[in-house]
């Protein structure tokens, strides 16, 4: 049977690839609310980066 950290090592290995875009950004265990009595952390955060072009107003 396999250990619950190589399990989360596989599984880490897999979201990370699954991440991996040249228009994607991504951080590994990011806290959010810290200082606050609702602290967490999350795995994994990633931000999708969409190109937006701006149109010239008269």
């Amino acid at each position: 049977m396999i250990d619950r950290a190589n399990v989360t090592n596989m599984l880490s290995q897999l979201v990370e690839k699954r991440l991996t875009s040249q228009q994607m950004y991504w951080s590994p265990e990011v806290d959010f609310d810290w200082g606050t009595d609702h602290n967490r952390r999350i795995d994994y955060v990633a931000l999708n980066r969409t190109r937006r072009t701006m149109s010239p107003h008269p």
